[in-house]
């Protein structure tokens, strides 16, 4: 949902995965950049690791928020695979 606060003068921002944001500004997108594209690596869906898109990140699995403080990644090998926007 998407409520404009007054008092603040900040929009709040809320997602179906109960994330909850302030933002000065929101900007609409309906175009391609609406869906992730995910690598097409031969093999990929042999991967046993855990994966994610960027776009759809998993704090329950990283730990820490939007700020940082990815601590549950401390003692795991991370990868980035793209040169896109969300890579």
């Amino acid at each position: 949902s998407l409520r404009w606060d007054d008092g603040t003068g900040f929009w709040s921002i809320s997602t179906n995965r109960g994330d909850e944001f302030k933002a000065r500004y929101i900007f609409m997108n309906f175009g391609t950049l609406t869906h992730p594209k995910l690598p097409g690596c031969p093999g990929v869906d042999k991967f046993k690791g855990h994966m994610m898109h960027t776009s759809r990140w998993d704090y329950m699995y990283t730990g820490g928020d939007g700020y940082g403080g990815l601590t549950n990644l401390s003692d795991k090998r991370v990868a980035i695979i793209g040169t896109g926007a969300t890579a």
